[in-house]
């Protein structure tokens, strides 16, 4: 045994041995190229730190790309296709992202088009009926047919004759003095100027058409006022009838389709009186009552016993149960 451990001593010799021959034939062999690569390992060193300069300079900008990796043209995410999407159905997904991009495309197009048409048309200043006869007068000009496109040029000489009155000039086959047979009877007895009469006229026509439309506003705010007022009353009728009447729910879900009707073919002021008249002419089921007092302790099987009996708790609810 202790043989045996003497060899092991002897072992570690040898591999410090084998360690230091090593060192040894290091030392006596590059014994003066030592010192060289001893004065590059600084140069090298000296240079390290430039080359990790731009290493780091370079790590900005990697950033750069990662920023850039959520492209922007590739619309909403939903519309990515899965990595995991393999075959028939990776192609079947793209061709219904396709078909959907495609879609929204052409709605973004039409969308564009009727504001640009939109814009336009509110830059005329000019009413609708007078928007739809111009366009009327280009379909006329452009259908070919010679019967139609006399029925445009005769709007067009209107047109002419009116815009020529309005502006009070005389022009050829136009009687600007025509609205006005008094001017035009002092023009012919010499007592007043064409020129005079022309003016004169210009500022009449001015003045009716000021006239005209404050009236025709005065008139839609009346309107629109008389529309407020009486929906309100209806509003009100229909509370209060909420509040007082039992079959309330029942019958407004024969009332509900018929107040549009009353509301298109009654003026305002007589909404109140209609859906009054409406709703006291409908008479309401009876079974629902009928089964609560014979029965009132046994449930009803389906459920639906107390339903039919229970009011809406307002207009909002009720109507919302008469549409179902």
């Amino acid at each position: 045994m202790q043989h045996d451990e003497n060899t092991t001593p002897e072992a570690a010799p040898t591999l410090l041995d084998v360690i230091g021959d090593a060192v040894e034939s290091t030392e006596e062999a590059p014994a003066e190229e030592v010192p060289e690569p001893e004065a590059e390992a600084p140069e090298a060193e000296a240079e390290a730190p430039p080359a990790e300069e731009p290493k780091t300079e370079e790590k900005p900008a990697e950033p750069a790309p990662a920023a850039a990796a959520p492209a922007k043209p590739e619309g909403d995410d939903d519309l990515s296709v899965p990595d995991d999407l393999k075959g028939r159905t990776r192609e079947r997904f793209e061709k219904l992202t396709n078909s959907l991009k495609a879609t929204r495309e052409a709605e973004e197009r039409a969308r564009t088009y009727a504001e640009n048409w939109r814009k336009t048309i509110e830059s005329t200043q000019a009413p609708p009926e007078a928007v739809g006869e111009t366009l009327e007068i280009l379909r006329l000009i452009h259908s070919g047919d010679p019967a139609q496109m006399g029925q445009a040029l005769d709007k067009l000489e209107a047109a002419r004759a009116n815009l020529a009155k309005a502006l009070g000039r005389d022009l050829p086959g136009v009687d600007a003095l025509a609205d006005f047979p008094d001017l035009a009877e002092e023009v012919a007895a010499g007592e007043l100027t064409k020129k005079r009469a022309l003016e004169i006229a210009q500022t009449r026509r001015v003045q009716q058409a000021t006239q005209s439309r404050q009236k025709t506003q005065t008139e839609e705010q009346q309107r629109q006022q008389a529309i407020d007022t009486n929906a309100a009353a209806v509003d009100s009728l229909l509370a209060e009838l909420q509040r007082t009447d039992p079959s309330y729910s029942a019958r407004m879900q024969v009332l509900q389709p018929m107040l549009r009707t009353i509301a298109a073919n009654t003026p305002p002021d007589r909404w109140t009186a209609a859906v009054r008249e409406a709703y006291g002419s409908i008479q309401p089921a009876a079974p629902a009552p009928v089964q609560r007092t014979h029965q009132p302790l046994r449930p009803s099987p389906t459920g639906a016993g107390p339903a039919p009996g229970k009011a809406p708790a307002n207009v909002l609810e009720a109507i919302t149960a008469a549409l179902g």
